[in-house]
């Protein structure tokens, strides 16, 4: 079999199960991928691109972060932060935070 060239991979064609629509820049949870919503997805089986690569600044818990430490997605608290327990892997700090700053650059990393 022939390999056949698909696409880059920055993006994925996410379906939302849930009751909610997913607005433009929030934080979607995918297996163990996160990404974030580059157009508004409709609830009940909507479809919509999510990118999963880049830097993007995303809301953040309290903690100062230096670039390169290792991020999670908390998805009860709809935050990032450098805590690894009971959250999932998404990438690394791509600038240093401040510890009381709400948004922080995330490199988003879809090798997790």
């Amino acid at each position: 079999m022939a390999t056949t060239y698909v696409r880059d991979g920055k993006t994925l064609t996410y379906t939302n199960s849930s009751s909610t629509a997913i607005a433009v820049g929030a934080v979607v949870l995918t297996g163990n991928t996160v990404g974030v919503a580059i157009a508004a997805i409709a609830a009940s089986g909507g479809a919509g691109a999510i990118q999963i690569e880049g830097v993007f600044a995303l809301s953040a818990a309290a903690g100062a972060w230096v670039q390169g430490d290792n991020l999670y997605w908390d998805a009860g608290a709809s935050k990032f932060t450098k805590t690894a327990s009971g959250n999932t892997l998404a990438g690394i700090a791509a600038d240093t935070k401040a510890s009381a700053a709400t948004t922080g650059n995330v490199k988003l990393n879809a090798a997790n």
